[in-house]
């Protein structure tokens, strides 16, 4: 190879080299970081009261509080939890905030709860919406 062949093959290089690193502040502004994720996760918990026998809540309490945990969710929503259990994985998650009632209204019931990480998320405005009549207050539907 001749010297002139490799002292154009050298600043060509060189001339890449440069546009690649120029190429960024030629389009503009730095492109917005993307948000961090929001890890979301539901559950159905099934009543802690059922006559469930080898699957009693009180023999799956600490295998679904710790898997709920590992999850390390940031929105977490519970399905057929009643108080107690709403109040067992509350205790695993001290910065989230409790959204939601009973199907019979307040504390009683099934609880279909969301669970909001504060440290993440303000919570505005929340309220609970029934798909049955309001006269059918824990009515199926």
């Amino acid at each position: 190879m001749t010297t002139f062949r490799i002292t154009t093959v050298l600043r060509g290089l060189v001339l890449l080299a440069l546009a690649s690193l120029l190429a960024p502040l030629a389009a503009g502004d730095d492109p917005e970081p993307a948000p961090p994720a929001i890890r979301t996760l539901t559950a159905n918990v099934r009543y802690g009261t059922a006559r469930d026998g080898a699957h009693a809540w009180p023999l799956r309490r600490e295998l679904a509080l710790s898997t709920l945990e590992a999850a390390r969710p940031d929105v977490l929503g519970l399905q057929e939890a009643l108080r107690f259990q709403v109040d067992e994985v509350r205790a695993r998650f001290p910065h989230h905030l409790v959204i939601g009632e009973g199907r019979d209204g307040g504390d009683r019931g099934e609880w279909t709860a969301l669970l909001v990480d504060g440290r993440r998320f303000t919570v505005r405005a929340a309220g609970t919406f029934r798909l049955a009549p309001e006269d059918k207050l824990g009515a199926v539907g």
